[in-house]
């Protein structure tokens, strides 16, 4: 390689994809889907909008994946709801999760993202 040529910058989304998309899978939620819509909140979280400490996390009630992270540094904690558009969810079922469902800061259910294509 000559000196002056740059290797090619890693693929930070094969990077992303092995590791969260792998990592949501790990949780063993039954909807695919959902695990799809997930990824790509996450990845809209973490590289369009820069959010900090973004991480997964199951909620059994549901059995969906909630995305947890600070807008910014130093802000409090959110939680979001990602779902598949055909995906339906009941006010008591949703009730249920945002009550049941806090993280070690207490925060409770901040969000719900609805995605129609993916």
């Amino acid at each position: 390689m000559n000196m002056s040529e740059k290797p090619p910058p890693p693929n930070w989304i094969i990077q992303h994809r092995t590791v969260s998309y792998q990592q949501m899978k790990s949780l063993e939620v039954e909807d695919s889907a959902q695990v799809h819509v997930a990824f790509l909140v996450y990845m809209d979280l973490t590289e369009v909008r820069q959010w900090k400490e973004v991480s997964c996390v199951k909620s059994p009630e549901l059995q969906v994946i909630l995305l947890e992270g600070r807008e910014k540094e130093g802000a409090p904690v959110q939680t979001i709801l990602p779902l598949p558009a055909h995906q339906s969810l009941s006010h008591k079922s949703f009730l249920l999760s945002a009550v049941q469902h806090t993280s070690g800061a207490g925060q409770r259910l901040s969000h719900v993202v609805v995605c129609s294509s993916f």
